[in-house]
């Protein structure tokens, strides 16, 4: 690896010695060179350092002490000096080419703040599953927080890349802040919606990664204090108009949702603020699943009548 990189990738591992390894031993395998690799352990003990202090690995390794997940996120964002940064899963493996094209092509465009792909899912296996999302046709630009809502809570757009598979251009990226506190697991959605209003992002079709998928995983866990937060913030970002139609449809899913997985008794949902949301959400998503099963009615009659 390069003496002076212009990239670092850091590796964010808790409590799956295994799948980290295969984790690390995939960026190293990597074809393009010119990068800082550092392991961050923030796992209960030190066991995965003194593993890779056997292999006498290139890889820095840097043990957190089993910190939260937020303060790990300031850790290693205090961490970069390189030009470009990524922070890639444990539970996730880089395919050899992974840097080299995401490298090659946020170079091209001083414009974009990131750049991410797509990725073939897997199992915990290993087992592959077919393309994240259903993947992605072409390379689209992401260059308002809209788009990013959109692409997470309308079930037209209902496609996007993983949040792994980003790399980063440190001068535009720095000083977003990662708001876990008050979103939680759905704080990767806020942080890419705050990227993309002070700069462009890049999504490109390639299938660069595998991203596992397992029961240990945040998208497996339902967080309703993190859907509620998310929210707000989307209609303080982008504004509620530029948001409405998506908004609906992410409150229709979140009132499906509390139906199946929620306490309907949890303090989460006395608090005041909460509450009025969730009447809010209630009448919203009433009118939207009137609004569906009309229209289907509509199509029912029409086709009654046609023959």
């Amino acid at each position: 690896m390069n003496e002076f990189p212009k990239l670092t990738v850091f590796l964010t591992c808790h409590d799956r010695l295994e799948w980290a390894i295969e984790a690390h031993d995939s960026i190293l395998n990597q074809t393009f060179k010119q990068f800082l690799f550092v392991v961050s352990d923030n796992s209960t003990t030190a066991r995965l350092g003194s593993y890779l202090g056997q292999l006498r690995t290139s890889a820095v390794y840097r043990y957190r002490g089993n910190v939260d997940q937020h303060e790990h996120w300031k850790i290693i964002f205090s961490e970069i000096e390189t030009e470009y940064f990524c922070i890639f899963h444990d539970d996730d493996i880089m395919l050899p080419n992974f840097l080299e094209v995401l490298m090659d092509t946020i170079e091209k465009s001083e414009l974009l703040a990131a750049v991410g792909c797509s990725a073939l899912v897997i199992n915990g296996t290993g087992k592959q599953r077919g393309l994240f999302k259903g993947g992605i046709k072409s390379n689209q630009i992401i260059d308002s927080p809209r788009q990013v809502f959109k692409h997470y809570a309308h079930r037209r757009y209902d496609y996007h890349v993983p949040f792994p598979s980003y790399v980063y251009r440190a001068r535009l990226v720095h000083s977003v802040p990662f708001d876990l506190p008050q979103c939680g697991k759905h704080a990767d959605v806020y942080f890419l919606m705050d990227i993309a209003s002070r700069a462009q992002i890049l999504w490109i079709p390639q299938a660069l990664m595998h991203y596992r998928m397992h029961d240990g995983n945040d998208r497996t866990n339902f967080d309703l204090g993190g859907r509620l937060a998310l929210i707000r913030k989307a209609v303080r970002l982008c504004g509620r108009d530029s948001v409405k139609t998506a908004l609906i449809q992410y409150r229709f899913t979140l009132y499906c949702k509390i139906l199946v997985h929620h306490n309907w008794n949890s303090r989460l949902l006395r608090g005041t603020r909460n509450r009025r949301l969730f009447r809010f959400i209630l009448y919203k998503s009433g009118v939207f699943l009137l609004s569906l099963i009309m229209k289907r009615t509509d199509r029912i009659w029409g086709y009654i009548i046609r023959r």
